[in-house]
């Protein structure tokens, strides 16, 4: 965990230095240690991935650590629409395409 939460502040000291892509990409970083902390850090990693997204709205990348966020953070629809925007993105990888089948039956069903 502390070299989750040192991560996350290095990111956010790079991507406030950064700008542009470089900004982009250390936010996505921050995220990604952010929701290793667990719970807790979700709205903050949330946080980082719409600075990421709001620059660059089809970054991939981004988008994919937003899915799974919001399936750790136990929100499926929100899980499935970043599913659905990368794979409008990507067509054709079957490894979103499992991904949306699996969230989509859990936005039906409460389940996976």
């Amino acid at each position: 965990a502390d070299q989750a939460e040192s991560a996350a502040e290095l990111f956010e000291r790079a991507a406030r230095a950064s700008g542009g892509w470089a900004a982009a990409a250390m936010q996505l970083r921050r995220a990604q240690s952010l929701r290793r902390l667990g719970a807790a850090r979700f709205d903050a990693a949330e946080a980082a991935l719409g600075t990421a997204l709001r620059a660059y709205p089809n970054y991939s990348a981004a988008l994919l650590e937003r899915a799974l966020l919001m399936m750790d953070a136990w929100r499926p629809d929100e899980a499935l629409s970043s599913l659905e925007r990368l794979d409008s993105l990507q067509r054709d990888d079957e490894a979103i395409l499992g991904w949306l089948v699996r969230w989509g039956d859990v936005g039906r069903c409460g389940e996976i």
